[in-house]
């Protein structure tokens, strides 16, 4: 995986970057109690017709220019991590072929349709985070207090302790291969180490490790080895229990016996339950290759539960077009023949919930689906004046063009008396020229008609565009006549040590008019299905609607694009984030601001709607606190306001907010961020006052354990390591030196709600 602060490479489920250090994103699922297989990652600014192969579950947030912004004063060293936006969650089926290496994007067959530009304002100014990894499924968790662990080279560490003048730390390992795992009680650490490369003939790189388990603090535990050449660390279930782990295609589990059983073969493991009792599994099925068209056929997904106990199999479907697991309530729904169904994750029993659904979606165990009711060809869409004319085309012949050459010649008598024909070569020659123009002309319309007869025919075939209606569960028709449905969840904003989740309501694009009343093209304006798939598409504009569970509600807004749809529980009310569209006839610099706005959920449309925070940069949201943060567009100095509660604080850098859910409007900000260094200060706001908590600290190191700050300073950006040091008050201390990365602070991360997803 990639580091998104300085884009090296790193192992799968690296916690760290072997680079630079930064925290690493971990690939837990981003969203609903729904969690559907990994995906290869789609560009995030294409969007695809529904029902294409390209299409199930393509997030979309509306059609803009495919423009790049220009990048603002380029960082001359560091480089922090962006901010991510908050992204709706959509159904996507895995492509891994369970190998142990990430799954590689094959070519799919691509039908025919309209590939709209979707315009995703990329942030110009890079942002720093400490990555919040949120528990999104289930209900409230007591969660064990993790302990911080940080790496410095090649070597792990835990901390037992910060104390008054020194920390307790505990090495786990001198060789530390990139990837770690806690038990649940926190008292074992899982980790490899003994890294090795291996390259395919393709050129694709991937590592194998030895895997150990350790308990923490016991400095005569020297390690106890789990299996050897693995590729990825899975889970670790219970107290150590046992350690679930990709080998050589299979996924195995070793139990604290040291007792070994292989669990599955040549499948990836795309999620497991909430207790850990059992994973799901999927295997890749390669569509069939097209030789004439050099692509593959559309993929299918077969779908199994693992009992991690006993090993028990539990086949689920075979031959699914896509999938997504309920770990709420131990379902997988799945899609197969066009068909929708849902089944147990536990027994495998299942039944049918609708015939041919085009796209699927589940908000907090809501299950929403989509049905076309009409199908439009491209012919559909376009004005053919020319189909009675055409429809009497024939050849034409030469022979009812070219002229009589007896018309041209009389019959002349010489002086002797003799008869003589004469011909007026230049009237016949200009006569014969005017008939070869008319043929030419005749031939030309009679080829251009046997041209829109192949066209015609070529654009009856296609039928990308469609109308659909929306459904519940229970067969129940919500809404109908919709033009371009993609199904997403909302998600709710997280506020504290509640789990954020998924509300139960959804939202989805359409077009802004129905198809029936686009305007037509007429056909002599096209040449081809490319062509006219153009001219089409310069019409089409759409904007996105929310599903409130009894009507839909349309959320557009005049020189903006809707980029993000959540929900507020403390308030219930949607929170709906605006970007604006980019002119580039414009002088208008602010084109990459944001406007935020809160809408009732009983609301008609955006008329009703309350104003957040208007023409930002990007707004931060912390224990039910929206904290815009504006003045950047102007500049490169990464300096900007930070708007908490009525107070404004000048020169704050565009970073996360860090903050403690059991402190009520309390919060850590970042100020005088310097781009040579990438150090920043810290400060603490609390109850309308500020006080400065550390100078000259790496943004995305900072953070609390044990009661007291930790952070990374002096960093140096060619070594990419610094000093992590303990913050506490007056009385500072070196934790250790060349530190690259720390992990599990006591304090959260802000939610943003930005343009784009900050990549």
């Amino acid at each position: 995986m990639k580091c998104p602060n300085c884009n090296a490479e790193n192992e799968n489920n690296s916690k760290f970057c072997t680079s630079c250090g930064s925290p690493i994103p971990q690939p837990t699922a981003q969203g609903s109690s729904y969690e559907g297989a990994q995906y290869p990652p789609q560009a995030q600014n294409q969007y695809v017709p529904v029902g294409s192969s390209e299409a199930q579950g393509a997030p979309y947030q509306q059609q803009q220019p495919q423009y790049q912004p220009p990048q603002q004063a380029q960082q001359q060293q560091y480089q922090p991590t962006p901010v991510p936006a908050v992204q709706p969650y959509q159904v996507q089926p895995s492509t891994d072929t369970g190998n142990g290496n990430d799954g590689k994007p094959k070519k799919q067959k691509s039908k025919k349709g309209v590939k709209i530009a979707i315009g995703v304002i990329v942030a110009a100014i890079v942002i720093a985070v400490v990555v919040l990894l949120i528990v999104l499924f289930g209900g409230k968790k007591e969660e064990t207090t993790k302990p911080m662990v940080y790496y410095t080279d090649s070597r792990l560490f835990v901390v037992q302790s910060l104390g008054s003048d020194e920390a307790k730390t505990f090495e786990v390992t001198n060789d530390y291969g990139g990837d770690y795992k806690l038990s649940e009680d926190s008292k074992y650490i899982v980790y490899t180490t003994d890294r090795e490369e291996h390259t395919d003939e393709d050129n694709a790189t991937s590592y194998t490790y030895n895997i150990y388990y350790k308990e923490i603090g016991n400095e005569k535990d020297e390690g106890t080895l789990v299996a050897k050449n693995v590729s990825t660390i899975e889970a670790v279930v219970g107290n150590i229990d046992k350690i679930i782990y990709a080998k050589d295609g299979n996924v195995c589990a070793t139990d604290a016996n040291g007792e070994t059983e292989k669990l599955i073969s040549d499948a990836n493991v795309s999620s497991f339950s909430s207790d850990n009792s059992y994973f799901v599994a999927t295997e890749y099925n390669q569509g069939e290759y097209d030789q004439e068209a050099d692509e593959y056929d559309d993929p299918t997904y077969n779908v199994c539960t693992v009992d991690v106990s006993t090993g028990d199999k539990n086949k689920i479907v075979e031959g699914a077009q896509d999938y997504a697991f309920d770990i709420d309530s131990d379902t997988i729904l799945y899609k197969k023949d066009d068909n929708l169904y849902s089944a147990s994750a536990k027994d495998g029993s299942d039944k049918k919930i609708a015939d041919k659904v085009e796209s699927f979606a589940s908000a907090n165990g809501n299950i929403y689906y989509t049905v076309c009711d009409k199908k439009y060809t491209y012919y559909d869409l376009i004005n053919d004046s020319m189909k009675d004319k055409d429809a009497k085309a024939k050849e034409p012949d030469w022979d009812d063009y070219a002229p009589n050459i007896e018309k041209y010649q009389k019959q002349e008598t010489d002086d002797w008396g003799y008869s003589y024909t004469t011909t007026d070569y230049d009237a016949y020659q200009a006569a014969y020229d005017e008939a070869q123009e008319k043929y030419d002309k005749a031939y030309s319309d009679y080829q251009a008609a046997l041209d829109r007869n192949n066209l015609r025919e070529d654009l009856k075939a296609d039928s990308n565009y469609k109308s659909y209606s929306l459904y519940n569960e229970s067969g129940e028709k919500l809404a109908s006549d919709l033009s371009y449905p993609s199904i997403m969840q909302i998600s709710n904003l997280p506020n504290g040590t509640d789990s954020a989740g998924f509300t139960e309501y959804v939202n989805f694009s359409v077009y802004d008019t129905s198809i029936d009343s686009m305007k037509k093209v007429d056909i002599t304006k096209i040449s081809d299905s490319e062509n006219i798939s153009t001219k089409i598409s310069e019409q089409i504009t759409m904007h996105n609607v929310i599903y409130n569970g009894s009507k839909i509600i349309s959320i557009e807004k005049e020189g903006y694009y809707c980029s993000t749809v959540n929900y507020d529980p403390d308030s219930s009310k949607f929170v709906v984030t605006f970007a604006k569209n980019y002119d580039s006839n414009s002088d208008d610099s602010s084109w990459d601001s944001i406007s935020i706005y809160s809408l009732p959920e009983e609301a008609e449309s955006m008329s009703d709607a309350k104003t957040i925070a208007e023409n930002i940069y990007v707004c931060l949201y912390a224990n039910g606190e929206f904290m815009p943060l504006d003045g950047f567009g102007n500049n490169s100095n990464y300096k900007g306001t930070l708007h908490i509660k009525d107070k404004e604080i000048e020169d704050a850098a565009p970073f996360n907010i860090y903050y403690d859910p059991n402190e009520k409007d309390t919060y850590y900000y970042a100020t005088d961020y310097s781009e040579k260094t990438g150090e920043c200060n810290i400060y603490k706001y609390s109850n309308g006052n500020t006080e400065k908590v550390a100078d000259d600290v790496i943004n995305w190191s900072f953070g609390r354990y044990n009661g007291k700050f930790y952070a990374i300073t002096d960093y140096d950006n060619d070594e990419n390591y610094g000093d992590l040091i303990c913050i506490d008050g007056d009385n500072n201390y070196t934790i250790d030196k060349k530190v690259k990365g720390v992990d599990n602070s006591e304090l959260k991360s802000s939610t943003t709600l930005s343009a784009g997803d900050g990549e």
